[in-house]
């Protein structure tokens, strides 16, 4: 029963963790696709771009902390 108790805090961590991932990644697809809608293909794939940057670089600060 113990097991289980410490078990829910750390799955509450990592759920947390992977939906705010989903969220950001979900906020880049809409970003992408409304750059292509009003701007074309290029700016689409430059808003792409832009978004897997900031992404890297959030996943890159956030190791960092541990």
């Amino acid at each position: 029963m113990k097991k289980w108790r410490t078990l829910g805090p750390r799955l509450l961590a990592f759920l947390a963790l992977y939906l705010d991932d989903l969220l950001f990644a979900a906020a880049g697809v809409c970003f992408t696709v409304s750059a292509g809608l009003a701007f074309g293909a290029s700016a689409a794939l430059a808003a792409a771009g832009v978004c897997l940057l900031g992404y890297g670089v959030l996943v890159g600060r956030a190791r960092n902390r541990r």
